[in-house]
């Protein structure tokens, strides 16, 4: 399942012919590595991390906790000599990469990533690449209607100036089209078209949506089709697909695929807002979070820290806005649409600063200092107002354990997330050598 632009979950009706294709691809490129599993089996990666492992007879490596990579802690009776594959999006590896002990127990014995599930910029490429200057880094470009369908490998040499999501894998077609369903030459963008083993049947119930997905494939005249991605790409003259970005409102932030009309949408229903939007601003080192700019309804006062309790009842952690900004009125173009460029920047900085008042707290303000890259932090300030998300969240959980041996945890930080409260629940989860901490 995944998100719908009315609120209603879509059911993907994936195929074994699908799996099986994109196990053997992987295995082809590759090797036969165990599995690190740090995926619920709710989510459809499992399915990869589990199989590949179950098809060639190895392992599967399971990390309890995503964090758990972060503070370099290891599953009991690890084999000696294994090798693991395993995949995580852009800026989840990036951050690995910059903030991890690559030597710890789990990530050191991982040769072979797979990254993929949103945009990977070359400067995160960079980072990635000088983090595992030895490990296989394939880029990846697919989504639940198809899996995956083109790969890039980072030791290829870039021209360009963006990574490339790839070719397309074996037994699968992409086709680049214009607004005719023409194909377009290279250099000219158009919408991604994918046909071939890897797709999916349709929507579960959903036979409209179905149809104005999957089209009969103009290309091919055995009667198949292709899936209608939505998303914009560019052929370029060595044969590999610059990805551009979305023909709509939908965006992917750290790998999840949020359809901005639906966190709008949950914003709205607070009775105190009269208009509403939402976009994707760049936050620390440039990820990508939500933004939310309010309109009150009429005279009525607008409590931002109430609208974002409200949108957190309602919607799925990733999908609640990092900021909420309250403006007298969205700025709109001279046909009367929303000025996005317009929007201004939020103001992330508490006005009254209360400095730390104890080691705890000293301890806890560094880290949040140095995951959010914000200097004189109060005490007092949201994590998430002043550029945190749930990725940041688990880096800072892992760094306070590997400080303080503490382990708090991501329930209780999220009901609070300030430095006062997380310091006030360390205080009862310190070992006793740890004395004043």
């Amino acid at each position: 399942y995944t998100s719908g632009s009315t609120g209603t979950p879509k059911g993907v009706l994936g195929t074994n012919s699908c799996l099986v294709n994109r196990i053997a691809w992987d295995q082809n490129v590759g090797g036969s590595n165990a599995s690190l599993m740090k995926t619920s089996v709710s989510f459809v990666d499992s399915i990869w991390e589990v199989f590949s492992s179950l098809t060639t007879g190895q392992p599967i490596v399971i990390a309890k906790k995503l964090e758990d990579l972060f503070a370099g802690v290891a599953p009991a009776d690890l084999p000696d000599g294994i090798k693991l594959r395993t995949a995580f999006v852009p800026s989840i590896l990036h951050k690995l990469a910059l903030t991890a002990d690559l030597n710890q127990p789990v990530l050191g014995k991982v040769d072979y990533w797979i990254i993929g599930g949103e945009k990977l910029g070359r400067e995160q490429a960079a980072d990635i690449k000088a983090a595992f200057p030895s490990e296989r880094l394939i880029n990846t470009y697919g989504a639940s209607e198809f899996w995956d369908a083109a790969f890039y490998d980072l030791d290829e040499e870039n021209p360009y100036d963006h990574v490339p999501i790839g070719r397309p894998v074996d037994n699968v077609r992409i086709y680049i089209l214009d607004r005719f369903m023409r194909p377009c030459p290279p250099n000219v963008a158009g919408e991604l078209f994918i046909a071939g083993d890897g797709l999916a049947r349709g929507y579960c119930n959903r036979v409209a949506l179905t149809a104005s997905r999957f089209l009969p494939n103009p290309f091919a005249a055995d009667g198949t089709r292709m899936y209608r991605t939505g998303d914009i790409g560019k052929w370029r003259k060595n044969g590999t697909i610059e990805y551009v970005g979305r023909s709509d409102d939908q965006i992917k932030i750290r790998g999840f695929r949020i359809e901005i009309g639906e966190v709008e949408a949950a914003v709205r229903q607070h009775h105190a807002v009269g208009d509403a939007a939402v976009v994707a601003r760049p936050g620390v080192n440039d990820e990508q979070v939500l933004v939310a700019y309010i309109v009150a309804n009429g005279g009525e006062p607008v409590d931002a820290d109430e609208i974002r309790e409200f949108v957190s009842s309602r919607l799925l952690q990733f999908m609640v806005p990092a900021h909420f900004v309250i403006l007298d009125a969205l700025p709109k173009t001279h046909s009367g649409k929303l000025d996005r460029k317009s929007l201004p920047a939020p103001e992330v900085r508490a006005n009254i600063r209360t400095k730390p008042r104890n080691i705890r707290e000293t301890v806890v303000t560094e880290v949040f200092s140095e995951v959010l890259e914000v200097d004189d932090l109060s005490v007092t300030e949201n994590f998430f107002d002043v550029g945190g998300h749930s990725l940041s969240a688990l880096i800072v959980l892992a760094e306070i354990r590997n400080r303080t041996g503490a382990s708090l945890a991501l329930t209780a930080f999220y009901e609070r997330p300030t430095v006062e409260h997380v310091a006030n629940e360390l205080r009862g989860l310190m070992s006793e050598h740890q004395g004043e901490i």
